[in-house]
C-alpha cells in the first residue's frame, strides 16, 4: 500500500483524516450485532416467536445485552472491535497484534495490518492472505459447503470476506487482473446480494483491465435493476461496444444521463475531477459521478468512436460538443486517476441504505404474465411502500419511460375495490406512495397482480415467497435473483424520439 493512500496523522498521532473513523464506526456496530446473536444463542430460544419478543423487548428498554465472550476467538474480535474505535494507528495495530496472540485465526486483526502496516503491496498481500487463512480455519471446509450464498448476511463471514476484497484489490494494483477476477466473481457467489459493492470492482476489472465484454454483460445481466452510474453508463458503452450505435444503445445511454447527468461533464473535461476520491456517494449525484468517471472513464477513450457517439446524442441539448478527433488516445487523468482508490460506501439516505435496524424483508418473484419463464425475484423491506416496490419492478425489467401503474391484490385485473396505484381524484385507487407492505397482511403464497402502462399493459404475477425478520444491511428494494432478458418497452420499431 503506498504512502499516498495512507491516513496522514496530526503532531498528536492522530489521524487527520475523517475516513478511518466513518470506515470503523460502520465496523463497529458489529459489536453489537454479535452481542445480540451469542446472547439469542446463549439463551436457546425454541422458536422464532421467542427470539422476536426478546428482541422487541430489547428495543423497547434500549439497551443491548451484556455479553462476555469465553472462545478466544470471540475475545480476539473484541479487541478488534476495540481497534475499529480507536482513534489512532498505533493503537489499532496494537491491539490487533494482541488479538492475533489471542487467536491466530482472528481474519479482521490481519486486515486491520494490511491497512494501516503495509508498506507496499506486497505486504498487504501477505496479510491479506493470512486474514483469508484465518477466516478459512475460523469457519471451517463444511461452512462453505453449506452457507453459499449466505456470506455477509452471517456475522462470522464478514472477516473472511473482508480479507479476501483486499487480497482481490491488492492483485488488481499489482496487474494480476486475472486473479482478480477470480476472487470476485466467487464472493459473488457466496454473496450475490453484493453488500460489500464487488460487481463494481469486477465490473471495471473487466472492462477497462481486461476488455472482456462477454463476461461483463453476464454481470451487468445478473444485476440489471442496479441504477447506478457504474451501472447504467457502462452497460450503454457496452452495448455500443458488442452492437454499435444502435436503438438500445442510444436508449441505455439516454437512461444513464437521466439518472445521472453530472457524469457528462467530468467525462468531456468540463469539470475536473477532484484529487480524491469522495468516501460517500449518493445514487444520481455528483460524487458517484467522480468515481464513475474515475474508474471507469478510460474505457469511454479505449473504445473507438464512443466519445463521438456520446457527443451525437448529446448534441440536441449541449451544442458545443460535436464529434470531434482533437483527443487522442487516452487522457492522461484517466489512466490512473487515483491510484490504489477503494470503493466507498454508497450512502442514499436513511431509506434506502440502512444499518443496525430490525425489519420484515419481504421476498417476492414478479413474472411476466404472457411470459411466465422471464421474472425477478425482488426483496423489500416492510416499511416500504408499494409505490417503491413498483420502481423496483420497473428497474428490474430495465424500463426508462415512466407511465401508469396499479397493483391490485384480489389478483383480478381492473378489480377497482382491491387496486392500489399513482393518486387519482377520479379513480378508487388507493395510493401506492402512502401504502406500506407491512399494512397489507400478506400472507406467503399470496398471489396478486400488476400491471404497468395502462396504454400497452404490462401485466405481471407477483407472488410471496417468504418472509422473515432480520437487521438490515444494505439497500432495499433489491433484485436478488433473475430469469430472461427483460423484452424491451416499445417496439423497435418505434421511432428514436
Amino acid at each position: 500500500m503506498s504512502e499516498k493512500d495512507k491516513p496522514k496523522q496530526d503532531k498528536t498521532g492522530k489521524d487527520s483524516s475523517d475516513k478511518v473513523d466513518r470506515i470503523m464506526m460502520r465496523r463497529s456496530k458489529e459489536r453489537d450485532l454479535t452481542a445480540i446473536e451469542q446472547t439469542i444463542e446463549e439463551h436457546g430460544f425454541q422458536s422464532a416467536e421467542e427470539v422476536n419478543a426478546f428482541l422487541e423487548g430489547m428495543s423497547s428498554s434500549g439497551k443491548l445485552p451484556e455479553w462476555v465472550p469465553q472462545t478466544p476467538l470471540n475475545r480476539a474480535r473484541e479487541l478488534v472491535y476495540d481497534a475499529w474505535e480507536t482513534p489512532t494507528k498505533r493503537q489499532r495495530v496494537k491491539l490487533a497484534r494482541e488479538a492475533l496472540k489471542i487467536c491466530p485465526d482472528c481474519a479482521d486483526a490481519y486486515v486491520i495490518l494490511a491497512e494501516d502496516t503495509a508498506r507496499n503491496d506486497k505486504e498487504a498481500q501477505k496479510f491479506y492472505q493470512a486474514g483469508i487463512d484465518a477466516g478459512e480455519r475460523a469457519l471451517g471446509p463444511k461452512f462453505f459447503q453449506d452457507e453459499v450464498g449466505y456470506f455477509w448476511g452471517i456475522l462470522e463471514t464478514r472477516p473472511y470476506m473482508r480479507a479476501r476484497v483486499g487480497l482481490a484489490q491488492c492483485l488488481c494494483w499489482m496487474g494480476k487482473h486475472q486473479e482478480a477476477v477470480e476472487h470476485y466473481w466467487d464472493m459473488l457467489k457466496l454473496n450475490p446480494n453484493d453488500n460489500q459493492g464487488i460487481r463494481y470492482l469486477l465490473a471495471a476489472c473487466l472492462l477497462v483491465d481486461l476488455g472482456d465484454i462477454e463476461s461483463l454483460l453476464k454481470l451487468l445481466r445478473g444485476y440489471a435493476g442496479d441504477i447506478s452510474a457504474s451501472w447504467l453508463y457502462t452497460w450503454a458503452l457496452v452495448t455500443f461496444i458488442a452492437r454499435g450505435d444502435c436503438l438500445e444503445a442510444r436508449r441505455r445511454l439516454k437512461r444513464a444521463l437521466k439518472q445521472n447527468p453530472h457524469v457528462v461533464p467530468y467525462l468531456l473535461f468540463e469539470r475536473r475531477l477532484p484529487k480524491k476520491l469522495p468516501q460517500y456517494i449518493g445514487i444520481g449525484d455528483e460524487k458517484e459521478a467522480v468515481v464513475y468517471c474515475a474508474e471507469f472513464g478510460s474505457a469511454w477513450y479505449k473504445t473507438k468512436g464512443a466519445i463521438a457517439w456520446l457527443n451525437s446524442v448529446l448534441s440536441g441539448k449541449r451544442e458545443k460538443h460535436q464529434p470531434t478527433a482533437s483527443v487522442q488516445g487516452i487522457p492522461e487523468v484517466f489512466l490512473k486517476a487515483f491510484e490504489h482508490g477503494k470503493q466507498p460506501s454508497i450512502d442514499k439516505g436513511s431509506n434506502q441504505n440502512e444499518r443496525g435496524n430490525m425489519a420484515r424483508i419481504y421476498a417476492f418473484k414478479v413474472s411476466l404474465k404472457d411470459t411466465p419463464r422471464i421474472w425477478r425475484k425482488i426483496e423489500v423491506r416492510g416499511d416500504q411502500t408499494l409505490h417503491q416496490l413498483h420502481k423496483a419492478i420497473f428497474n428490474a425489467f430495465e424500463r426508462f419511460e415512466e407511465h401508469l401503474y396499479a397493483f391490485f391484490l384480489s389478483n383480478k385485473p381492473w378489480d377497482s375495490s382491491t387496486q392500489y396505484g399513482l393518486p387519482d381524484p377520479e379513480s378508487e385507487a388507493r395510493s401506492a406512495k402512502r401504502t406500506k407492505i407491512d399494512s397489507l397482511g400478506l400472507q406467503v403464497k399470496k398471489k396478486f397482480l400488476y400491471v404497468f402502462d395502462f396504454g400497452a399493459e404490462w401485466w405481471h404475477s407477483i407472488e410471496l415467497l417468504s418472509v422473515r425478520e432480520e437487521e438490515v444491511v444494505g439497500k432495499y428494494p433489491r433484485i436478488i435473483e433473475s430469469q430472461g432478458e427483460a423484452p424491451p418497452q416499445h417496439s423497435p420499431y418505434d421511432e428514436e424520439e
